[in-house]
């Protein structure tokens, strides 16, 4: 048992980072390799990002001749302006097309961009649970996140979560440092971070309120008297990007877009219209009523916007049509996400299953037995309650589990770190030689 006790303490030196960066890039490169290009899709951001690329600016929708709309996959007819999906990643995936000219091509730098992105998020995922719970917690949170499946399979995927869950695992490192310290560059670095998260995920703008709020209160707390201009340089810088792309977006789409895309009406009426499941995986398409308003709409510069109402209108209605269906729905959407998305094959793929057990359990048992206290796990807990929160109301999706498994992973952590301590211990306790009586004086 020696050398599993001296893995144990080894867990707390940096080498052992250097391990789970190492097994997690080799995980990631193999899985790219099986998963290959194939069966992967540019989604969305492919069909705007080929616009981009061909010079026919942002946009993901055209005109025909005849006046009608449709998704412009082929880049023909007459672009019309477009918020459709965040910029950040979209503009990743111009790039790679511009690089390479192909779809198979750009999906094979953005499988890459995914690997060094996982690498950056198995060192912050260390300094995140270092921080709140010790370097051995900190070493066995990097190496749960290097090895789980589930992260593992998204490196494979073209889905911009690749870079924010970095970035937002880098947004609450850095606020964890602003709780500790009255230096503004912390402050200023966690806005700046979250900044770009709001160009990758436009819910992420709501992030700003919650860390502003996170912020005040700890800085209260410590009797820092700057809680005003701490929490005003956190706001400001945090809101410069995401406030930019909403200027952008009302002078390009001819309205005020108080958002950073124009597609919150459409995913709101995908989980809260009759007969959806929940997921985003199956849902019922639009009612005739609907798809006739939708059809009538004009090919004007506002089109985005105008659809995106009329979707939102639509679920609207039925919400208030159906308050007790709506209200039994999103606890089966927050029942999928706390357990499987039986809509999805993927989340019932049994390395999945099991991986997502693990950590929930793990995490529970870190959560309720208070591993990690005080403000750090307030900020935590918070963000964990956001991660459950948006897709309750609006859909479930694997990617939004991302969310809540990360910081499960820390509170699972944080609880191993001592058990494994106290095991380690009493190992030692009880091999080494215990003297039951005085030795005998030698004459």
């Amino acid at each position: 048992m020696t050398w599993i006790r001296a893995g144990v303490r080894g867990l707390s030196s940096r080498r052992a980072l250097m391990v789970a960066m190492a097994v997690g890039v080799t995980l990631r490169l193999a899985a790219v390799m099986v998963v290959g290009t194939t069966d992967t899709d540019l989604y969305e951001f492919g069909t705007i990002a080929h616009n981009v690329e061909a010079g026919r600016g942002y946009s993901f929708y055209s005109a025909t001749e005849d006046g009608r709309v449709a998704v412009d996959h082929e880049q023909s007819g007459r672009p019309l302006p477009s918020a459709f999906m965040p910029p950040a990643y979209t503009l990743t995936v111009a790039g790679a097309l511009e690089l390479t000219e192909s779809d198979d091509g750009a999906v094979r730098l953005l499988q890459l961009l995914n690997i060094v992105a996982a690498a950056a998020a198995i060192a912050l995922m260390y300094a995140l649970a270092t921080t709140v719970a010790g370097p051995v917690a900190g070493t066995l949170a990097a190496l749960a996140l290097a090895t789980y499946g589930a992260f593992v399979y998204q490196s494979t995927q073209t889905s911009a979560s690749n870079l924010y869950i970095p970035l937002e695992l880098g947004t609450l490192v850095l606020l964890l440092h602003a709780a500790r310290s009255a230096r503004l560059r912390w402050v200023v670095g966690a806005a700046a971070a979250l900044g770009v998260v709001c160009l990758l995920r436009s819910e992420g703008v709501a992030l700003i309120a919650l860390g502003g709020a996170w912020l005040a209160w700890t800085a209260r707390r410590s009797g820092n008297g700057r809680v005003l201009t701490r929490v005003s340089v956190f706001v400001v810088v945090a809101a410069v990007l995401p406030a930019g792309w909403m200027l952008r977006n009302t002078t390009e789409l001819g309205s005020v877009v108080p958002a950073v895309t124009t597609s919150g009406g459409f995913n709101f009426w995908i989980g809260n219209h009759e007969g959806t499941s929940g997921s985003q995986k199956s849902f019922p398409e639009e009612s005739p009523a609907l798809q006739e308003r939708i059809n009538r709409l004009p090919a004007t510069d506002g089109y985005e916007l105008e659809r995106d109402r009329l979707y939102a209108d639509a679920a609207l209605e039925h919400v208030t049509d159906d308050p007790l269906a709506v209200l039994t729905r999103n606890v089966k959407k927050l029942a999928l996400m706390v357990t499987f998305d039986v809509y999805d094959q993927r989340s019932l793929h049994p390395v999945n299953a099991l991986g997502w057990i693990v950590v929930a359990s793990f995490g529970l048992l870190g959560i309720f037995r208070r591993r990690i206290t005080g403000s750090d796990r307030v900020l935590l807990l918070g963000y964990l309650a956001f991660a459950l929160l948006v897709p309750s109301v609006f859909f479930a999706l694997a990617r939004f589990k991302l969310a809540i498994e990360f910081p499960l992973i820390v509170f699972g952590a944080a609880h191993l770190a001592p058990v494994l301590a106290r095991w380690s211990q009493g190992e030692q306790a009880r091999e080494s030689p215990k003297l039951t009586s005085a030795p005998a004086p030698v004459t």
